[in-house]
């Protein structure tokens, strides 16, 4: 559209795409929720194009900067947020533009692959101008944790806190070939369970001191009642024992919080699944799920390509999703 420029967003531009933001999604969202997203991930600043008209900003594209483990290389994901344009600039054509903007900065900013989630209703129109593959059936797990009362229907959120990520936590083993996914460093775990108005628990477990296991859960209402996700497993991949009571101490963590029902996220042959399916984790079809999220993705570089379009090579959670 010959009336709208664009550009690469700037931190004046907050105030606009977080009004932008309200207007699209009927939503608010506060200023240090997007300097969250866009200025404090260790992976970087966030890369953004805004498209204007005069001096109003009327179309977003956007990108949260992660770092991620492609097999055994280490490099960047830009999972992709706030794609979005003023109702009254909807259907011109903004999106491809947008686009055609966006793809230049990513590169630049050495990103190698892109990813995201969405709806029904905006996964075609990203499919087609974002040129991602959807990864399908999405790999959402569940277990009942008990039968809901009408009281569950009027329980109001605990207060948002911060997950305390231990201090001693490092990754609990090497990187594998054939796999992918967020890189889980300290770093990472602290910037992603502080999370402006997210509720978080933490669940650690310790053997004679040292660190074995430590998980994360969010707690969100969805149908009015209380639900929790997980946001990271984390435990060594080799020791059965360990994750089975990591996994339990989360359920019951879960149950405590006044959760009725605990989710995960695990592709059929990915490394987390077994864990999950011998806690009673069971996969929801798509028509019982109340979202029919997509996630899909779109690797920049040949040479990440095959397996970044493998499901289950990815090491998939929750906290991967910005909404959680």
């Amino acid at each position: 559209m010959s009336d709208v420029h664009f550009r690469a967003f700037k931190r004046e531009d907050a105030p606009q795409i977080n009004a932008l933001f309200q207007t699209v999604f009927n939503k608010k969202r506060p200023h240090e929720l997007w300097e969250w997203l866009y200025l404090e991930s260790p992976g970087g600043p966030g890369v953004a194009v805004v498209g204007c008209l005069d001096e109003t900003i009327v179309a977003h594209g956007g990108l949260i900067k992660r770092p991620f483990q492609l097999g055994l290389n280490t490099t960047f994901s830009g999972q992709s947020i706030d794609a979005m344009t003023h109702p009254a600039w909807q259907r011109k054509g903004l999106n491809q533009d947008l686009q055609n903007h966006l793809m230049p900065l990513v590169k630049k900013a050495g990103i190698d692959l892109i990813y995201g989630f969405s709806n029904e209703n905006s996964t075609p129109g990203i499919l087609r101008y974002q040129s991602r593959t959807a990864l399908s059936p999405f790999p959402l797990l569940a277990r009942a944790l008990r039968i809901p009362g009408v009281r569950d229907f009027n329980s109001p959120l605990p207060p948002s806190r911060p997950a305390d990520i231990p201090e001693d936590y490092e990754p609990f083993d090497p990187p594998l070939e054939h796999r992918v996914g967020t890189q889980r460093s300290l770093e990472y775990l602290q910037w992603r369970y502080r999370k402006p108005g997210g509720i978080y628990r933490e669940v650690v477990l310790r053997e004679g001191g040292r660190l074995r296991g430590l998980g994360v859960i969010s707690i969100r209402k969805q149908a009015g009642m209380r639900v929790a996700f997980i946001g990271d497993f984390l435990a060594p991949r080799e020791d059965p024992k360990t994750r089975k009571a990591l996994l339990a101490l989360m359920i019951e963590e879960a149950k405590a919080s006044g959760c009725v029902l605990l989710t995960s996220l695990a592709f059929p042959r990915s490394l987390d699944r077994p864990a999950y399916t011998r806690s009673l984790f069971l996969p929801v079809p798509k028509k019982l799920q109340m979202e029919n999220v997509v996630f899909s993705v779109r690797a920049l570089h040949d040479a990440g390509a095959p397996l970044s379009y493998q499901p289950d090579a990815w090491n998939l959670s929750w906290g991967s999703h910005d909404l959680v």
